[in-house]
């Protein structure tokens, strides 16, 4: 038989060819990669979630720290401590560690074979999640404001209800704290010797409709 041999032109030009490809998918490549770090680089700071201060690197805990005895509130404040710890492990796990579901091998469309596998669920489940830890953080706070004001002096409020509005508490505070800011006064015409003075803790916009109250009255 015959010994059928390519001609060196055409032996030539499918290199030439093979060359070519090659040479357009890896700027494919680079644009590709060039592409994705201006992308990455529009997009905003990772949000990091840091420890608290005063946190133990392997535990995660609070570090105890001695209240001389006969503190008032001490083992409330030891508990306070150690809920606020569990909640901020809490939040730092599911912020660190979303749960996310796989969907890649299923076909647009196709329903999943078990409810667990639904992403819907999933999202119902974390948007519970964040209901309760939002309470849990509400409670918290409350409890927090009520230690405060039983050991503040002269803000001390005795009730027999099992939870005080947090604004209330709040607002009470602050008045008693040095942080308040004096932003105006109004005078009120008063008999000799009955002046008195009241301070109001008030944003700027509600201090004017007083003051435009006044005004008009």
């Amino acid at each position: 038989g015959y010994l059928l041999q390519d001609s060196p032109y055409f032996t030539q030009q499918v290199k030439s060819l093979r060359e070519a490809l090659k040479s357009v998918k890896d700027e494919n490549v680079r644009l590709k990669a060039d592409r994705t770090k201006e992308q990455m680089a529009k997009l905003s700071p990772l949000r990091v979630p840091k420890k608290a201060f005063e946190l133990r690197k392997n535990s995660g805990s609070f570090k105890e720290v001695n209240i001389p005895v006969g503190i008032q509130g001490k083992d409330q404040l030891n508990n306070l401590r150690k809920d606020t710890a569990k909640l901020l492990e809490e939040v730092n796990m599911m912020c660190a560690c979303p749960k996310v579901i796989d969907i890649s091998k299923r076909k647009p469309g196709q329903e999943p074979l078990t409810e667990l596998g639904n992403p819907a669920r999933e999202l119902v489940a974390r948007t519970a999640r964040l209901t309760l830890m939002g309470r849990k953080t509400q409670q918290l706070q409350v409890q927090v404001t009520n230690l405060l004001a039983a050991n503040r002096t002269g803000g001390q409020v005795r009730t027999d209800l099992s939870t005080f509005p947090t604004p209330e508490f709040a607002r009470m505070l602050l008045e008693k704290s040095a942080e308040s800011q004096l932003i105006g006064r109004i005078s009120i015409p008063t008999k000799l010797g009955q002046e008195d003075r009241i301070p109001l803790n008030l944003q700027p916009s509600s201090f004017k409709d007083i003051h435009a109250a006044f005004l008009h009255m």
